[in-house]
């Protein structure tokens, strides 16, 4: 059984938190109110990060 993890936040502690758990294997899903954050994060912080596969990406 995978591990789940739920990052609440978007900023660089909450990126670098879920790319540890990512690393180590585990489910990861980050969470934020602010949609710049979650953007941010997918397209310049981490922009070569592979989605697992069945996740959903920002609409």
């Amino acid at each position: 059984m995978t591990a789940r993890v739920k990052v609440i936040g978007a900023g660089s502690i909450g990126n670098h938190l879920g790319h540890g758990c990512r690393t180590l294997g585990m489910d990861v899903t980050i969470c934020d109110i602010d949609r710049s954050a979650l953007e941010r994060a997918r397209d310049v912080i981490y922009p070569n990060r592979a989605m697992a596969p069945g996740t959903t990406p920002l609409r």
